[in-house]
């Protein structure tokens, strides 16, 4: 006799329980894409799920609970790391001790610009002016905008221009660079400008003997948009793991024939790949970044926003002031915040405290505070300036004196800054 097919409305309703079915019986293969909806579902309290599930097979989890402990074994995670995730310092360009947001010009020469920033110009005819903006994408509230104060015309094969930060070697030593272990990372940033095509972003190593280039390609003028590059860890080379230049990255604004090739790692001096644009052809021409993320792995994964005073101790490593914070250096007729010290007679030292231990022993500038004049400090109720000597520096501190040239019984006051850059 033949069997006649069981089908749903052969079975009445509530007939067959969760008891009645063996574990493990009916599984995946059994079930018909999308016959089963959270309407046939009643409850899932106490239910182990096991496997990975993905965002694709989640529809939704607005108003969904999640009870019980979840433990760390039970997350897949996006990242490895957590905490100093990324590696740039100031990447969402909201620190800058030295100029205030005030636009400073980069002409044959590097400057550093906001904190951890380096703009050079290795243009024959062009000159660049850079500075801190508030134009950025959203979530953002500060960008590095750099513009061709003259424009570069046609670049010879060897100009560049290029943006620039120097990561220490202590803070990238985990990637593991220059072993079989090494680490890939992914460098995510958002970025506008004047001039759309094809620009580089490189990282390599101190001495630029390992150099990685990668193109990203701006699509429309004048507006944010955000770029991934994710970066093989190099195998080979000498890869600095202490206080020297570990990583170094690049964003190439123009950049000549003789430093293009194609991407990937090589030990030929060339910087970027091969097309990449001039975006300082004409006066005018901008070019800004911002939310610039250097990670392990893969994957970028959301900005790793810190907060304001944890990003400025970050950058004290390297720069600091007796200022405050919006004063820029050299300022005249400036008493906040300044180092005061009391002659005896006509030799007196003056000692301050740096506020973190810096990268090395830095170099220090010393200024009036009634005109700004650097190597001088303000005799007390007087615009008269005397000559101050540097006598020694230290990571922790810094010490230095009017050397016969004080007056008794008279007090001198002075600001300082100090760099240790890499």
């Amino acid at each position: 006799m033949a069997l006649t097919q069981i089908t749903s409305d052969v079975i009445s309703s509530n007939a067959i329980s969760a008891t009645m079915i063996a574990n493990g019986s009916i599984t995946s293969a059994h079930v018909a894409n999308n016959t089963i909806t959270s309407t046939h579902i009643v409850s899932v309290s106490n239910t182990a799920i096991t496997g990975n599930i993905i965002s694709s097979q989640i529809t939704s989890v607005a108003n969904t609970q999640l009870t019980g402990v979840i433990n760390s074994n039970q997350l897949v995670t996006s990242a490895q790391y957590m905490g100093f995730k990324n590696r740039i310092i100031n990447g969402a360009m909201v620190i800058d001790q030295r100029n205030a947001a005030t636009a400073v010009t980069v002409n044959n020469t590097a400057v550093v610009t906001l904190d951890r920033w380096l703009v050079e110009d290795g243009l024959t005819t062009g000159i660049l002016s850079a500075q801190q903006v508030s134009d950025a994408p959203f979530g953002f509230i500060n960008s590095l905008k750099v513009t061709a104060s003259t424009g570069s015309g046609a670049i010879g094969a060897g100009e560049y221009a290029v943006i620039t930060q120097l990561i220490e070697g202590n803070n990238v030593a985990d990637l593991a660079w220059g072993s079989a272990s090494a680490i890939s990372v992914t460098v995510s940033f958002w970025v506008k400008a004047t001039t759309t095509g094809n620009y580089s972003c490189t990282l390599y190593n101190n001495g630029a003997s390992r150099i990685n280039p990668q193109s990203y390609t701006i699509n429309v003028a004048g507006t944010w948009e955000q770029k991934t590059i994710t970066f093989t860890g190099d195998t080979t080379g000498t890869w600095l793991t202490n206080n020297g230049r570990g990583i170094v990255v690049n964003f190439y604004i123009a950049l000549g024939t003789t430093y293009q090739s194609s991407s990937g790692w090589n030990a030929l001096s060339k910087y970027g790949v091969s097309g990449t644009t001039n975006g300082l052809v004409t006066t005018g021409n901008t070019f800004q970044i911002t939310g610039v993320q250097l990670e392990a792995g893969t994957q970028a994964t959301s900005f790793d926003f810190r907060d304001f005073s944890r990003e400025l101790i970050m950058c004290q490593r390297y720069y600091a002031k007796s200022y405050d914070y919006g004063t820029i250096p050299g300022s005249s007729n400036i008493g906040n915040g300044r180092v005061g010290y009391y002659a005896a007679d006509t030799n007196t030292t003056c000692y301050a405290k740096l506020p973190i231990n810096m990268r090395v022993a830095p170099t220090l500038t010393v200024y009036s505070t009634y005109d700004g004049a650097s190597g001088y400090a303000r005799e007390g109720g007087t615009t008269t300036n005397k000559v101050v000597t540097p006598l020694g520096t230290g990571e922790t501190s810094v010490l230095y004196a009017l050397l016969g040239t004080a007056t008794a019984t008279n007090f001198y006051y002075t600001h300082y800054t100090v760099s240790a850059e890499l």
